[in-house]
């Protein structure tokens, strides 16, 4: 980090915030996940605990370990973890991530919402508890097994808000977890002025859910068969209609506006290759659709953040594994509240967010000093003077 936003951030509104931002989002994750007590922790410990090991980077074998401070052990912590309920996370976590989300949104306004994937490398064995959750996929830091989730997220003036995620399993189809984003959305109140997805998203049945839906959408072209090759090809043709699947009982039609994609080579040659993406509901410009999708692109900075601060583990556990997703993408979202509630610069028109001034780094190291703090006494979120 430069130090000139290294200091900024020390001497930020946010300062002496902390501890209630760690009271707040502990208290969210309570409200909407049952973990039972276990001897003198209680449910608010272990999820304190848990955001601890998301802040440092630390297994629950490791952060009990920390000098000095009273975190539970890793057998009592995962005594506690194990009364966590699959089916509750998968249809809570929408609710416990608009806890921080309803601020930026208003019902019966218009968004670009993305819908992208992210895997977790595993190292582990399959067995009858996990096999369903684990896929396969291009060879990611030394293995092809992976735990993938799908996230939907929420682009607002460059700050992107994650509104629900859910794991992706063998047994159903990534369109039933579209369906249930679309639902989720409209429970809400929103509307969508457009969903940007990712090719890996690119199938007849998503297509046809989509536009029977009436559903805006943008998605990069997946290149495969001759003849959709050879339309790609035709210098001449901006725009056109390609059925997938014509020969089959049930042809989709996609229409595909396509351009030419041009890189320079390590050699400092020109490199061209003809692409394209499926649109629909649009009566957009090429300009447009690719200026619109290229927002799509700063996902790949929420994973990284979210990364940096997912709890590290080698458990089997499907559950407990969702559950440290959860919390990850939680507080990523966190992040983007404190920039919008104290990093704004004053100014008359549109909120503008500087968020140069309050690194994500910063943000980790606050939130765990302020955790630290809670956990050299006892982990009882009543310690803190600002709750009465």
């Amino acid at each position: 980090m430069g130090s000139k936003f290294q200091k900024k951030s020390n001497n930020s509104p946010f300062k002496g915030k902390e501890k209630i931002t760690v009271v707040r989002a502990v208290r969210a994750i309570n409200t909407h996940i049952t973990i039972m007590p276990c001897g003198t922790f209680t449910s608010e410990d272990i999820i304190t605990t848990t955001v601890g090991m998301a802040l440092n980077r630390n297994s629950p074998t490791s952060i009990c370990r920390v000098p000095d401070l009273k975190f539970p052990s890793c057998t009592t912590y995962h005594a506690c973890t194990n009364s966590l309920e699959y089916v509750e996370l998968e249809e809570n976590n929408s609710k416990l991530f608009q806890e921080f989300a309803h601020q930026f949104l208003d019902k019966g306004k218009y968004y670009t919402f993305a819908i992208d994937e992210v895997n977790d490398p595993y190292y582990g064995k399959k067995v009858p508890e996990n096999e369903d959750f684990i896929v396969g996929g291009k060879q990611k830091k030394s293995t092809n097994h992976f735990y993938s989730y799908i996230s939907l997220y929420v682009t607002i003036r460059n700050r992107r808000v994650t509104l629900a995620v859910f794991p992706v399993r063998k047994s159903q189809s990534k369109c039933s977890s579209i369906k249930r984003f679309i639902e989720i959305i409209r429970e809400e109140g929103y509307h969508i002025r457009v969903l940007l997805l990712d090719r890996g998203f690119y199938s007849a049945e998503i297509f046809h859910y989509l536009q029977s839906e009436g559903i805006p959408h943008i998605m990069p072209v997946k290149v495969y068969g001759k003849k959709l090759k050879e339309l790609l090809n035709q210098n001449e043709l901006r725009q056109f209609e390609y059925t997938i699947y014509e020969d089959s009982k049930k042809p989709q039609t996609i229409k595909i506006i396509r351009y030419l994609y041009r890189k320079i080579t390590k050699d400092g040659t020109i490199e061209e290759k003809n692409r394209g993406f499926v649109y629909f509901g649009l009566e957009w410009s090429l300009l447009k659709i690719k200026s619109e999708y290229r927002t799509r692109f700063a996902i790949e900075s929420s994973y990284r953040m979210r990364n940096i601060v997912r709890p590290r583990t080698s458990t089997r556990d499907p559950v407990i594994r969702y559950f440290f997703t959860i919390v990850s993408f939680l507080l990523k979202n966190i992040w983007v509240v404190i920039l919008h509630e104290n990093f704004r610069r004053k100014q008359r028109g549109p909120i503008v967010i500087i968020s140069d001034w309050f690194r994500f780094e910063a943000f980790i190291g606050r939130m765990w000093n302020a955790i630290a703090k809670l956990a050299s006494n006892t982990l009882h979120l009543s310690n803190f003077d600002e709750i009465t």
